[in-house]
This record gives structure tokens, C-alpha cells and sequence, in this order.
């Protein structure tokens, strides 16, 4: 067995139905935030078109309250979003760790001395084994 050989691995389905649903979730908070940063840039040019016609005294204070308040519900609703990206970038990283941890790899060159695990046997995720493996290190290397 060499380093970093394929021992084992975990049906991928799931897993990649995960990533694949991860990426949709940040792709659709992407957007959000592009409509909310569009949303607020309205409701700050109504804001400054107000705040203009308020020092003239052609609008009332309500209206301009109003345009203020439209505002500053934009920008948070901005901040918001931009948030829920960062969530969404955090879904997808760790389903993809846990993706790419359906495959289990030799970590050296040597032998496999113990298995814990059949050919075709279904492990749960959630199964408290820690070793399925058990390796020794190629031994005629240090045999000089």
C-alpha cells in the first residue's frame, strides 16, 4: 500500500447532494444581497432627493421620516444578507469537508495489518468505531 492510496470509501451520494444544495444556498444569498444593495441605493436617491426638498420645506417631516426610515431598512436588510452569505459559504466549505472525507486514504507507505470494516458493509456516520483500519509502516525502509 502507498501513501495517500484509496483504502476506502464512503457512498458519496448524500454528500454531494449536500454540496450540491450548499452551493445553490450561497448562489441564491449572492443574489439576495445584489437585490438588497439595489433596494438600499434606491432608498438612499429617494433619502437625498428628500433631504433637498426638506431644507426647501416642500415636503413634510413624515415624509422625509418615512424616506429615512425606507433607508435604513434597506441598509440592514443589506447587512443582513450579506451575512447569510457568509453562512452559506460556511455550509458549503464544511460539506465539502465532509464530501471529501468519504474517502479514506493510506497516510504511508506500508501494510494494512488489521481491518475492522467488510468489503461491502455499510458504516454509519454516526458509528462510535474510530479506527476501521489499522496500517504498520513499510519496515524494509529502515532495515539499513
Amino acid at each position: 500500500m502507498k501513501k495517500d492510496q484509496v483504502v476506502a470509501q464512503i457512498n458519496q451520494d448524500k454528500f454531494k447532494a449536500t454540496v450540491d444544495q450548499a452551493r445553490a444556498n450561497l448562489l441564491a444569498a449572492q443574489a439576495n444581497v445584489t437585490k438588497a444593495k439595489a433596494s438600499m441605493e434606491d432608498a438612499q436617491r429617494t433619502l437625498d432627493r428628500n433631504k433637498e426638498l426638506k431644507k426647501r420645506d416642500l415636503i413634510a417631516q413624515s415624509e422625509f421620516d418615512t424616506s429615512q426610515a425606507a433607508y435604513d431598512s434597506a441598509a440592514a436588510q443589506y447587512e443582513a444578507n450579506k451575512a447569510q452569505v457568509n453562512q452559506a459559504q460556511a455550509a458549503l466549505n464544511q460539506s465539502s469537508v465532509d464530501f471529501n472525507n468519504t474517502v479514506i486514504r493510506s497516510l504511508v507507505d506500508g501494510i494494512v495489518v488489521s481491518r475492522n470494516v467488510d468489503v461491502g458493509q455499510t458504516v454509519a456516520a454516526s458509528c462510535r468505531r474510530r479506527f476501521y483500519f489499522s496500517f504498520a509502516n513499510d519496515l524494509s525502509k529502515n532495515a539499513s
